[in-house]
């Protein structure tokens, strides 16, 4: 559940830049708010994936590296959508896209990186 709390954060403080554009020295593209909204639904995915990775300890790490997996994926995915339907000002799109993905991704490791740790065998 930790894990969906910081995606919610993280999706509200993206908002707020998107609400307040104006004051930003950048620009965003206009599909900001659906780019959004399409890595906090991958977030809530990635949520569930984790909680059932907490409650099968044996096959945790595929659970992890399959969420990941899965968010890199649909993340391409979506660069080819746009890509295909020739959207413009796609180098703008694009650059939000990996924004985002990076952003998540730091976030999402962090918390796969810690389970892991936990999860492993000592050797002392």
């Amino acid at each position: 559940m930790k894990f969906f709390y910081q995606s919610v954060v993280l999706s509200i403080v993206f908002t707020i830049l998107w609400i307040f554009e104006e004051q930003l020295p950048f620009p965003l593209h206009r599909d900001s708010p659906g780019l959004i909204g399409f890595f906090f639904i991958q977030s809530m995915i990635m949520s569930w994936l984790f909680v059932k990775a907490r409650k099968k300890v044996d096959t945790s790490v595929v659970y992890f590296l399959g969420a990941t997996v899965f968010r890199l994926l649909t993340a391409v995915l979506l660069l080819i959508f746009f890509l295909l339907i020739k959207d413009q000002n796609f180098q703008l799109l694009s650059f939000e896209i990996i924004v985002l993905y990076l952003a998540h991704l730091v976030f999402e490791l962090r918390y796969v990186w810690f389970n892991l740790q936990r999860n492993s065998p000592r050797t002392t």
